[in-house]
C-alpha cells in the first residue's frame, strides 16, 4: 500500500484504499494483516518531497538518487560539495571531516552532526506544498552550506553571501519519491524509530494516527508541513524517485 498525503486528491485515494481493504468506513479497524508483514517487507510505503537546489534540472539526482549530507561532502565531483569545499574550507574524506588541511574534532563539527552516531539523514515532507516561499528557505538553499561555513568559523554576513552565491546559480526543485515503513526513521509528531523500537507506540497507534492525518488533508483542512526524516546514512536510489519539478513561483 502508498500512503500518499502530498495533496488533497492524494490523501482521498490513500483512504479510500484502506476503506476498501477493512470494508469499514472507521479508521483504525483492522487496516493491516499484521503489522510483522509490514515491518519486515515493503508493503507499506510513504509517498515524500524532499526539496533541494540543483544547476542541472535534475539530472544529477535521476543519476545518483538523494544522497545523505555525509555522501554528498564525500563526492568531489558533485557540484555542491565542491563549492562548499571552495567557499567554506569543509570537505570530508576517510571518514574525517577537515578543515582545509586540518583535520576537525567531532566537537568543531556539532552543526554538521555527520560524525559517528550522528544525525546523517535524508529529510523531507510528507505533505503538502510546492510553491516557493512555503518551505522556510529550505527550497532556496541546501542547510548544509550553512552548517559548514558556521564550522568554519565564518560570521553571519559571510554565510549569507555564500547563500547568496549558491542560490544565484541553483533552482529550487522538489523531488517526489517512494520509501518502504522500515526505512523510515521519524514522521513528525506521529512517529519516531527509538519509540517504536522500544515498543512504547504500537504498529496499529501509529497508523491509526496517519490515517487521521489523512483525513484532515482529503477534507482540504489547513496541516503544518510534516517533516519525515530515513533512516541513518540511507541513500534513495534513483529508481524510487517518482518526479523531479521545479518549485513555482
Amino acid at each position: 500500500m502508498l500512503y500518499n498525503i502530498l495533496d488533497a486528491d492524494s490523501a482521498k485515494q490513500t483512504l479510500n484504499e484502506v476503506f476498501q481493504r477493512t470494508n469499514s468506513t472507521e479508521i483504525g479497524y483492522k487496516p493491516w494483516p499484521s503489522a510483522g508483514q509490514y515491518l519486515g517487507s515493503d508493503m507499506l510505503k510513504f509517498r515524500c518531497r524532499h526539496i533541494t537546489t540543483c544547476d542541472d534540472g535534475g539530472n544529477s539526482f535521476r543519476k545518483l538518487g538523494i544522497l545523505t549530507p555525509k555522501d554528498v561532502l564525500a563526492n568531489q565531483d558533485i557540484p555542491l560539495a565542491s563549492f562548499i569545499e571552495q567557499h567554506t574550507g569543509i570537505r570530508y574524506k576517510d571518514h574525517h571531516f577537515y578543515h582545509g588541511k586540518n583535520k576537525l574534532s567531532q566537537v568543531c563539527v556539532s552543526s554538521i552532526k555527520l560524525e559517528d552516531g550522528g544525525d546523517n539523514r535524508v529529510n523531507a515532507f510528507l505533505n503538502g506544498g510546492g510553491k516557493l516561499g512555503e518551505y522556510d528557505g529550505y527550497d532556496q538553499r541546501p542547510e548544509i552550506i550553512f552548517n559548514c561555513a558556521a564550522d568554519a568559523g565564518m560570521h553571519l554576513s559571510e554565510i549569507l553571501n555564500i547563500e547568496k552565491r549558491w542560490q544565484k546559480r541553483h533552482k529550487p526543485y522538489a523531488i517526489t519519491f517512494d520509501v518502504s515503513f522500515i526505512k523510515v526513521y521519524s514522521i513528525a509528531g506521529y512517529y519516531e524509530g527509538d519509540e517504536f523500537e522500544e515498543d512504547e507506540i504500537d504498529f496499529f497507534t501509529i497508523m491509526q494516527r496517519l490515517m487521521e492525518l489523512a483525513l484532515k488533508v482529503s477534507s482540504g483542512k489547513s496541516v503544518d508541513k510534516i517533516p519525515i526524516t530515513l533512516v541513518e546514512n540511507y541513500t534513495v536510489p534513483p529508481d524510487d524517485i517518482v518526479s523531479i519539478t521545479p518549485l513555482s513561483e
